[in-house]
């Protein structure tokens, strides 16, 4: 998906690999729809329907949010089947379909120039939800992108 290549691009730009950052506070975010972990409050960034909220701690440390709207028409399989398809096959390195509280999710590991990826995508109503933090390749995954993604809560309808 082009979305991924631009937003391994801005994270190119900001960010050297990315280290774990202890301290790390609690965010809210979409009028309180999700909350989650990040290293500082985050700029965001609107264009069209598609929100960022960027959080760089430093060059080393990054965390992104990405909220957009779910494809039309399609159940969450098919949009996140969209979103590996746009990664492309040598890209991927692996996929992990799960669910948070409740909602379809995919945790996808990608490499995108000289990046290393963690990304987990949450379908939640009409709303299509990207987390993303990465390292350079050849390093070990980032020790906080597991408690990054575990953070995430979503409010209850």
């Amino acid at each position: 998906m082009r979305r991924l290549a631009w937003l391994s691009a801005v994270l190119l730009l900001v960010a050297a690999p990315v280290l774990a950052q202890p301290g790390w506070t609690r965010q809210v975010l979409e009028d309180g729809a999700v909350s989650v972990n990040l290293p500082i409050a985050p700029t965001r960034k609107t264009s069209g329907a598609t929100t960022i909220y960027m959080a760089a701690a430093s060059t080393d440390v990054v965390a992104m949010v990405m909220v957009m709207p779910a494809p039309e028409g399609a159940d969450a399989k098919a949009g996140f089947d969209a979103v590996i398809e746009g990664i492309g096959p040598t890209d991927l390195i692996s996929r992990k379909d799960l669910t948070v509280q409740g909602s379809p999710a995919m945790l996808v590991v990608a490499r995108s120039d000289d990046l290393v990826l963690h990304n987990l995508f949450v379908h939640r109503g009409e709303r299509l939800y990207q987390f993303m933090t990465g390292v350079q390749s050849g390093r070990p995954p980032p020790p906080h992108a597991k408690a990054f993604h575990a953070s995430v809560r979503f409010r209850e309808p």
